[in-house]
């Protein structure tokens, strides 16, 4: 047993790190102490750790590849691997529902648009309000063609009557189908 002189309790010699210097062979603070020391010592100056760890590989290349190599066969690197992994399989499948049907993923991200900025907001599809309008431009009074496709200047876009950028809310009340060109002409003015 030995008492950390940071923490003051006693503590079995496994807990303290060695020290060929000491009599005991073991550190005057237990490890969890040195932990919690190296900790708020990064937190302090993460650029100095940072630097510090870049000079230990440089002027140990072999070491380090070989701490490398020890992280890479370790069950921690393996879990955390396989979680990437899923998150990954994921983010793919996530594409490709996007890309056969962007309606829902364009609605959300729309409405989390609005509310970061602090306005009132419902999830709606843009087909829902191209319809409602007759696929009629709120801006020109023009026929928008539904096969026309963004970036195509008289493709259907959405258009918020007082825009969200003014405070106007996200809407069905708010929105008009637009055509692409008519709502950048248009841009952040009301009406």
């Amino acid at each position: 047993m030995k008492t950390c002189t940071r923490c003051g309790e006693s503590k079995p010699l496994v807990e303290f790190h060695r020290d060929a210097r000491r009599r005991d062979g073991r550190r005057l603070t237990c490890k969890a102490c040195r932990v919690a020391e190296s900790r708020r010592e990064y937190v302090a100056n993460p650029d100095r750790a940072k630097a510090s760890a870049a000079r230990w590989h440089r002027a140990n290349p072999e070491a380090a590849a070989a701490s490398q190599r020890r992280y890479r066969d370790s069950a921690k690197w393996r879990a955390t691997r396989a979680a990437w992994n899923e998150r990954t399989d994921k983010r793919a499948k996530d594409r490709d529902a996007y890309a056969r049907n962007p309606a829902p993923y364009k609605a959300r991200a729309r409405a989390r648009q609005a509310i970061t900025r602090g306005v009132d907001a419902e999830r709606f599809e843009h087909e829902e309000i191209f319809e409602r309008d007759g696929w009629r431009c709120g801006i020109c009074g023009d026929p928008i063609d539904p096969a026309l496709a963004f970036p195509d200047p008289g493709s259907a876009s959405l258009d918020h009557v007082i825009p969200i950028a003014l405070g106007g809310p996200h809407l069905r009340a708010n929105t008009q189908a637009a055509h692409l060109s008519c709502n950048r002409a248009k841009g952040a003015r009301a009406a």
